[in-house]
């Protein structure tokens, strides 16, 4: 069924109702989140007036820079607000200017292609990439679950143009974040500083213990996916796409005794095992932030699709978020000092084989 079928088939009214209804389960899953470990998340509350993003027909919300002092935003060169992005707005977030220089720092002199001589930093590659028109994704682990705003607002800071906030950077986030704060600030408001916002609300369990409508996850998933797919189709700009290819955040893993001994990724389901495929390249972005509000992250290197000989389009594409999810896994390990259990999409030993020739 068409997303312009279903539209048909509700009144104002009704949607309404559904935007309603899909707000109500959201205050629950909110405070579930706001008293998770580290977390500075809490309830924004329901104005879809104030907060036109509530609304469950904006599928996508547009790039909108952070004000900085006296409106400098919109009369300074990139230069300078690139400068107010780190010092003001990534400062705050991580804890620090230093902090945010030196995140800032290893985008921009990470290799891209670590086994070239003269690689390129990332930002630079990414830059050149999007000029090129074509497509990027960068990969979160989301155990700290504003690391997708936060790898890519320090990626843009390292490309240092605005254009590339505004014209190519996307983010695919739970639409639940409307409904949140961050700092005392709202969520989007802070998120789409960086780029635009595509929202999902992807099925797990989660959307049925908090009993979001089916039908409200579905009308936002083909609204913004139609609006998603068309940028990522079109040659002549290229897509920067932050994104949790999980349902959720990392899990702890406990042992008997209640301590959390390791952590596991959720199973990748559905559309998320191919969602490589209009992507010329990846990039694993593993971050964290502890009870103590230290900040720890690795940037990692592109990694390009592979192609195994005798693999169908479906295993090569399973193969690809394997190899970068591979990646993440062992980054997240070393910031976290605990092992991290990861489900290949396809065969453990082809995958390792596959890791092995991409290195």
């Amino acid at each position: 069924m068409s997303r312009e079928r279903i539209r048909k088939e509700l009144s104002p009214e009704e949607l309404l109702e559904l935007e309603v209804s899909m707000h109500r389960s959201f205050e629950p899953w909110t405070l579930a989140h706001s008293s998770e470990d580290g977390s500075s998340i809490s309830y924004l509350g329901y104005d879809p007036d104030r907060y036109p993003e509530q609304r469950i027909t904006e599928y996508v919300t547009p790039a909108k820079l952070p004000e900085l002092p006296f409106g400098l935003e919109t009369r300074l060169p990139d230069s300078a607000i690139m400068f107010g992005l780190r010092e003001i707005v990534l400062a705050k977030t991580l804890g620090g200017r230093a902090v945010a220089r030196q995140i800032v720092k290893d985008f921009k002199e990470t290799p891209a292609y670590p086994d070239q001589p003269n690689s390129p930093g990332v930002a630079n590659e990414v830059a050149r990439l999007l000029d090129d028109g074509k497509n990027v994704a960068m990969i979160v682990a989301h155990k700290y679950r504003p690391d997708v705003g936060i790898g890519l607002g320090a990626e843009a800071v390292a490309m240092g143009k605005t254009r590339y906030i505004y014209e190519n950077n996307w983010q695919i986030i739970n639409k639940l974040m409307t409904a949140q704060e961050y700092q005392g600030k709202s969520l989007t408001e802070k998120t789409r500083g960086v780029g635009r916002i595509a929202w999902v609300i992807p099925p797990g369990k989660s959307t049925s213990l908090y009993d979001v409508p089916r039908r409200a996850m579905i009308e936002v998933g083909r609204g913004s996916g139609e609006v998603l797919e068309e940028a990522l189709d079109d040659p002549r700009t290229g897509v920067n796409l932050a994104v949790a290819p999980t349902k959720a955040g990392m899990l702890p893993v406990k042992n008997e005794a209640g301590e959390v001994v390791g952590w596991r990724f959720p199973e990748i389901e559905g559309a998320a095992q191919t969602m490589l495929d209009p992507m010329d390249a990846a990039l694993p972005f593993a971050f964290n932030k502890d009870v103590a509000g230290k900040v720890s992250w690795q940037v990692g290197n592109l990694i390009t699709p592979p192609e195994m000989p005798g693999l169908s389009q479906s295993e090569n594409s399973k193969l690809y978020m394997d190899l970068v999810m591979l990646d993440l896994k062992t980054k997240m390990e070393e910031l976290l000092g605990k092992p991290v259990e990861y489900n290949p999409l396809i065969a453990a030993g082809l995958g390792s084989i596959a890791l092995r020739q991409a290195i």
